[in-house]
């Protein structure tokens, strides 16, 4: 697939950043490779844990080993061979941008406060989702609450998790989550996705959630046709919302859980990218997937310009620097 216009613009605004940014070490700003190919926009695989924001690097590095969280392409071998688990070379890297943005913000409780009451504006306080910060990655959910299959599922790989857990308090006490999923520069071709390359049909894996009283997908619609990315991941993050907000004792004990996705406004291939063809006719993704839910305010569509709008008076002023410099938010 032919990048699109805002990924050929954010390869050259990495390509800048990596050669300007004043504390990115010399040998970081060399060019990464791709199966022999280098390419500007990757740093070299050794210096991985360089496309995470200093202040949270180490941090992020132990809180994903300590938890076995998989990080994105961690075993992609076309990068090279890595000597231990870290965040993909890609500066293009979702997951990356994602952990930036909100796992930076921590250290500005504030403007994390700020940005959660734009997406959620009864939220008065926010709380720990799992007794660590405030910002879990790659969340899946407690005992397999999609009943899943498979031996090898973690945190990220294998299982269908969201980028991040949150959670806050009402006024009233009450505790609601908020599994965000991040994108970046992604942009979706329409594959159907319902039969995978086992040959496994997998409407069936997930059929006894779609038939639970608790199911997000309002009825006439045929949850089969709506696997074609982004929507397969939508389905399968919705799903899992529902089955957490339908299990509080085992799921963390919210009273709601809602699917929060995020992404640049800018990125308008994948915004305007409705695959799915039972779902043509709406003019985004956003407003499509809502058109699929009984409720569609269990989804929200947010963008990362207008959060870091709410962010930066509140957030430090290094935070706010790197993300001007490195993804151009304030844009």
């Amino acid at each position: 697939m032919a990048a699109s216009p805002y990924v050929r613009r954010e390869r050259l605004r990495q390509e800048r950043w990596k050669a300007s940014w004043p504390v990115l070490p010399e040998p970081a700003r060399a060019h990464g490779t791709f199966n022999g190919r280098p390419h500007p926009w990757l740093v070299p695989l050794v210096h991985a844990e360089h496309s995470l924001w200093a202040p949270a690097r180490s941090p992020l590095l132990e809180h994903f080993r300590a938890r076995n969280i998989a990080w994105h392409e961690e075993k992609t071998s076309g990068y090279g061979t890595r000597a231990a688990p870290g965040p993909s070379c890609n500066l293009m890297d979702s997951q990356v941008a994602c952990l930036n943005f909100w796992w930076g913000l921590q250290g500005s409780p504030d403007a994390l406060l700020a940005v959660v009451q734009h997406i959620a504006p009864d939220a008065v306080a926010l709380v720990a989702p799992d007794g660590g910060p405030m910002v879990e990655p790659e969340w899946m959910g407690v005992d397999n609450p999609l009943k899943e299959r498979g031996t090898q599922r973690r945190r990220g790989a294998y299982a269908t998790s969201a980028d991040l857990l949150m959670a806050y308090e009402d006024a009233a006490g009450a505790r609601h989550g908020l599994l965000i999923e991040s994108k970046y520069s992604e942009s979706y071709e329409p594959v159907h996705g319902r039969v995978n390359r086992w040959g496994t049909d997998r409407l069936t894996i997930y059929q006894h959630a779609l038939d639970a009283d608790w199911s997000p997908i309002r009825s006439g619609i045929d949850a089969g046709e709506l696997m074609y990315e982004p929507f397969d991941q939508h389905l399968r993050q919705q799903l899992l919302a529902a089955a957490m907000q339908a299990d509080p004792d085992t799921q963390g004990g919210f009273a709601t859980v809602r699917l929060i996705h995020v992404s640049p406004r800018a990125n308008r291939a994948f915004h305007e990218g409705v695959t799915a063809p039972i779902l043509h006719g709406h003019a985004t993704v956003a407003e499509a997937w809502r058109s699929a839910l009984r409720d569609p305010d269990t989804y929200r569509s947010c963008h990362y310009e207008d959060l870091f709008e709410v962010a930066q008076s509140k957030a430090a002023e290094a935070w706010v620097t790197y993300q001007s410099e490195r993804y151009g938010w304030s844009e």
